[in-house]
């Protein structure tokens, strides 16, 4: 499905992703720890964690043991909230500055047991631009009908911008970021063409 994160997995943050991976598949989800994202962009954006995928659902959560800094994940997970439906930060400590943002979940991991201290809210509505941007250039090809070469990233990503509707296009953006780069056989993007 998805190639292995370059980011190496930390000894304390090893033990919480293989809790939350028991976890969510004991909730009926695929869980994948440390994978890239098919984007094109730094690993800040495509190095996930765990990525949870359910159905057409796609959740993704950032784990910070007590041993990392906390102050950043919320900034991490809406750097690809255009990617996904539901967002977390999983912890093995209660965080001693207060959860603020509204949208982005917060998981308590202790042991085998996982409690929900702030639940998740769904991302909706139109990918932004910027988001569009840092698709593979393939990809974002694809989905701008290009056929000129010369046409610039930018370019397409403002073209599909534009023309797509808000909410096929976050569906198509979804796949897109999990596919198996398996361009001949299994693009995402053939089942949405139809759709714009």
């Amino acid at each position: 499905m998805l190639s292995s994160s370059k980011k190496a997995i930390g000894q304390y943050e090893k033990p919480l992703i293989d809790s939350l991976t028991r976890h969510l598949s004991r909730h009926g989800y695929n869980g994948f720890p440390h994978v890239r994202l098919n984007v094109a962009w730094s690993p800040i954006v495509s190095d996930i964690d765990l990525l949870a995928v359910r159905q057409r659902e796609i959740t993704i959560i950032e784990v910070k043991s007590s041993h990392d800094k906390f102050a950043r994940a919320s900034s991490q997970l809406r750097r690809v909230s255009d990617f996904t439906d539901f967002a977390y930060i999983a912890t093995d400590r209660v965080p001693a500055t207060r959860h603020s943002d509204p949208q982005i979940g917060l998981l308590l991991v202790k042991g085998d047991q996982v409690e929900t201290l702030v639940e998740a809210r769904v991302f909706e509505g139109r990918p932004q631009q910027d988001s569009l941007f840092k698709l593979q250039k393939k990809c974002l090809r694809r989905l701008a009908m290009a056929r000129d070469d010369q046409m610039s990233k930018f370019e397409m990503s403002k073209t599909v911008h534009a023309s797509w509707n808000g909410e096929s296009l976050r569906e198509c953006v979804k796949r897109i970021v999990i596919c198996d780069r398996n361009c001949e056989r299994s693009c995402p993007i053939r089942s949405f063409t139809e759709v714009t």
